[in-house]
């Protein structure tokens, strides 16, 4: 799940920033404590840290419609949200060796922060193959 935990690091709030925007994790910002008794709303944290947070946030208010319909459709017929690339394209051997990468519903590919430090990966697209 989540590296961070109140620690001054903001390599890795960004990560866990980024990665909430598809996991409901920023949701836990701003109840005014967390359970470590610690301040947790997202300008808790000093100037530069809540302008990461903000960044993520306003990105996952933006796609609340398409969250909504990916819910709507995992509802409806049992469709994963967060998706094997195979789900996606299941005709693309290469999608079946992928452990790096996923899809968020059908539109989004999600290639995480997999290493501290990691500035850059190399993402499949097996839509650009054509």
């Amino acid at each position: 799940m989540y590296r961070f935990c109140f620690a001054p690091y903001h390599e890795t709030i960004s990560e866990n920033a980024q990665g909430a925007v598809i996991q409901n994790g920023l949701i836990d910002y701003g109840g005014g404590f967390s359970e470590t008794g610690r301040p947790n709303e997202l300008w808790s944290f000093g100037e530069e840290v809540y302008s990461i947070l903000k960044k993520y946030l306003d990105i996952r208010l933006r796609m609340k419609e398409y969250i909504k319909s990916v819910m709507d459709e995992a509802s409806a017929n049992g469709s994963p949200v967060i998706r094997t690339m195979f789900y996606e394209f299941p005709e693309d051997e290469a999608c079946w060796n992928i452990d790096d990468q996923y899809m968020f519903g059908p539109k989004y590919l999600v290639a995480p922060v997999m290493y501290q430090g990691m500035t850059q990966s190399h993402i499949f697209a097996a839509w650009q193959l054509a």
